[in-house]
């Protein structure tokens, strides 16, 4: 992989914000291998069946690559140096997205606090591989999940919430002041948890082998998984960007609706004429059910 600061800046236009002692390679390797999106096999660096997919346009979706991403990613983690192949797994973004999906199969507009899912991962020992019955248990129990959270260690704790503002960019979820919202009908969210499953298979003993055999189980989306949720209101489908279940569609409501997203493209986009820019005082009435999430290029993906 041939990437330096100048490169860089040439082909996005954005600036490299590490020290100059760190090379784009020493910033960004562990969060591109914890997206399953490179290894290095023999030497050298290369892009994953994962991300060859997504540089694809229309070819998979934002909810198929997340949804596949949770249920592939482990702790340990081939991206890190605990991976361990004969380890006992757990499963920390699984966990949180059944967490979420349990909260809302028996509660419409089901919301959760990040340190509660934290405290609740915490507290169960769960794996995630858990039945659904289980997880309500967990969910419905007298217990201050978010009090356990927020006594976690800090480093964890930053990363867990990391990660999960990363998972909360799936379409029916999202994310305001560490809050994570779930708009789906309770049907369509058991519905949802009976599809999710770990993705497991004989682990590899090199790490970069064991990423690139995830990735290679990425094959045409995740057929597995029902996204049309039928059940959930028109209202919530349409926000969400499901509008007459097609993907180019979908992807572009989601995009034409982020704020971000349109403020970057204006912005960088010398061609476009000064009265087509947005008006930053006003914004859609959808502006606050939609988030750009991101995280740093250290954070630890699945660190918790």
């Amino acid at each position: 992989m041939s990437a330096n600061k100048a490169n860089l800046r040439a082909l996005t236009g954005l600036e490299f914000a590490a020290p100059k002692t760190h090379s784009p390679w020493r910033n960004y390797s562990r969060s591109l291998k914890l997206c399953l999106l490179i290894s290095k096999i023999q030497q050298k660096t290369q892009p994953t069946p994962v991300a060859q997919m997504l540089s694809q346009p229309g070819l998979v979706t934002c909810d198929e690559y997340l949804h596949f991403l949770i249920q592939a990613s482990t702790k340990p983690s081939p991206a890190l140096q605990e991976w361990r192949p004969d380890a006992t797994f757990r499963y920390p973004l699984l966990f949180a997205l059944k967490y979420l999906l349990a909260k809302a199969a028996i509660s419409i507009g089901a919301v959760a606090t990040i340190d509660e899912i934290i405290g609740a991962y915490k507290q169960t020992g769960f794996d995630g591989t858990e039945s659904q019955d289980q997880f309500i248990a967990t969910v419905t129990a007298e217990i201050d999940y978010a009090a356990i959270g927020r006594t976690s260690n800090p480093t964890l704790r930053r990363q867990a919430r990391e990660s999960l503002l990363v998972i909360s960019q799936i379409s029916y979820l999202h994310v305001d002041d560490y809050t994570i919202t779930v708009s789906l009908h309770p049907k369509d969210a058991g519905s949802i948890f009976e599809d999710l499953r770990p993705i497991n298979g004989s682990r590899e003993n090199d790490p970069d082998a064991e990423i690139l055999r995830l990735a290679s189980l990425f094959q045409d989306g995740m057929a597995d998984i029902n996204f049309d949720f039928p059940q959930t209101s028109m209202d919530d489908v349409a926000e969400s960007g499901f509008c007459e279940g097609s993907k180019v569609k979908k992807t572009h409501v989601v995009i034409e609706r982020n704020v971000a997203l349109r403020e970057q493209f204006f912005c960088g986009s010398s061609d476009v004429h000064l009265r087509c820019l947005p008006d930053r005082n006003r914004k859609s009435i959808l502006m606050d059910r939609t988030s750009l999430g991101h995280t740093s290029p250290s954070s630890t993906f699945i660190g918790y």
